[in-house]
Parts: C-alpha cells; structure tokens; sequence
C-alpha cells in the first residue's frame, strides 16, 4: 500500500499599504474557464505523487467533497512527493499560459530542520523586500487587491522558494506555486510562460514538513479560490480542471 503523506503548509500573507482615496450545485449550471488548469506537478497517484490535501479557503476544515483532507484555512492544493524523488527532479509546470510576476529562489529546500535558518520562523517585523527564515516579502507596487481601497502593496509569503504567475483568463487572476527546490527555478520576472512550461523543481523550502508542491489558484492578489468543485466547498460549479475525470482515476477525492 502506498504511504500518505500529509503535509501542514499554511502559507501566509501579509499586506503593507498606503491609502488612497478612490472608491445549488446543478450539472446544467456548470462553466469554464477560458483554459483549464494543467495538473501542476509530474506526478499523480499511480506514479511518483504519495498524497494530497485540498483547500480549505472557507475555514471550516472539510475539503470540497465533504472529507476532512484538507486542514483549517488551508489556501491550496498540495501534492506530496517522496524526498529521493525529490533529489531525483520532480518538475513543476506552468498551470496555465501567463506573465510570471515573482520567482523568489536560494532558500535551503530540505526543510523541517532546525539548524537551517531558512526553515525557522523569522524573529523581526516583515518588511517590504525583506527575506529572513522561511518567510519572503516582495517590493511594494501595484499589487494591492481590486477591493482594498489601497495602493503600493507588498506581501509576505512563507512558502520558501516560490512563483506567483498572472493570467489573462476569464476566471483565474494567478496562480502560486510554493516550496520549490533550491536553485530549480527556470523562470524571471517578466517572462511569459505557456501552459505546460517547466518552471522550476518541487522541493521542501519555507514552511514545510516534507516535499511537496502548495498550488494556488487566485482570483486577486493572495485572493484564494478553490478550484475543486463539490457540495461542501466554496466552490460549486466551476470546472476549473483539464482532464478532471482523469484526476479522479487517480486521486482519492477531497
């Protein structure tokens, strides 16, 4: 029987701002995303992949198909995968065709360990452009959430190495890919990506327990979206997924 993996990877966010002063679940109701999500990750149940947890972006500790595969408040999907395989490359794909907006690299990638800074929880204030145990925070910039009423955001992130990439499709605004391996990222600030693309390595940077790939989806910035859709979930009619029934071949449902 193949082992599962859960792996706890709450990834937080914070925002620094300056103000400014401008203002039931039915088959036939389903829609679709201009493109469909590509599984993330080169792995799945049968090869490689050894568990998942699901988002919990509504907070009340039960994942989309009215399981407990998930924990509370989590804001994606993770995908564990063993640590030889890890060290063998395990890659990691652009989900959909976009701009990618961060890529944050050089953090130790075999976290928990408590002799690696870059594993601790940092001790000092965040600060915009800081990087101090497994949290990142980016330069302050248009990055502020559409509602916010805010202006110059910077964010804070606890994923270790990671990528958020933006999209140009009707219902995803970004996705986010956490815990990559150290010096795997193959991308910059500024390129675009097509779907499918190689970006980086999956790893066991920032606030881990184990390798594994925190995939989120967005609809703004640090906005989590679930993109699993079932009774118990955010999300109840939205097909987010390419290939979804192929995904439920393979993974235990949520």
């Amino acid at each position: 029987m193949k082992a599962k993996i859960l792996i706890c990877c709450a990834v937080f966010s914070l925002i620094f701002a300056g103000c400014t002063t401008s203002g039931s679940s039915n088959p036939s109701n389903l829609q679709y995303s201009r493109q469909l999500l590509l599984w993330p990750i080169g792995c799945n149940s049968t090869h490689l992949c050894i568990g998942i947890l699901f988002p919990d972006v509504d907070s009340d500790n039960i994942s989309y198909s009215c399981q407990n595969l998930t924990y509370l408040g989590h804001t994606g999907t993770d995908i564990a995968i063993t640590q030889e395989d890890m060290d063998a490359g395990i890659p990691v794909y652009a989900s959909l065709d976009g701009v990618v907006l961060w890529a944050y690299d050089g953090k130790y990638d075999r976290c928990p360990d408590e002799n690696e800074l870059d594993c601790l929880a940092p001790l000092s204030e965040p600060s915009p452009e800081s990087s101090e145990g497994y949290r990142i925070c980016t330069e302050k910039g248009d990055y502020c959430r559409k509602d916010s009423n805010l202006t110059d955001c910077a964010w804070c992130n606890i994923g270790g190495n990671f990528i958020v990439i933006l999209h140009d499709n009707h219902l995803v605004f970004g996705t986010k890919y956490d815990h990559l391996k150290n010096g795997s990222i193959t991308v910059k600030p500024g390129d675009v990506v097509k779907q499918g693309d190689i970006i980086a390595m999956a790893g066991s940077s920032g606030n881990s327990e184990g390798p594994h790939l925190h995939f989120e989806v967005w609809s703004d910035f640090f906005t989590a979206i679930d993109p699993w859709n079932g009774p118990c979930g955010t999300n109840k009619d939205v097909i987010y997924w390419m290939d979804r029934a192929e995904l439920g071949k393979h993974f235990i449902t949520g």
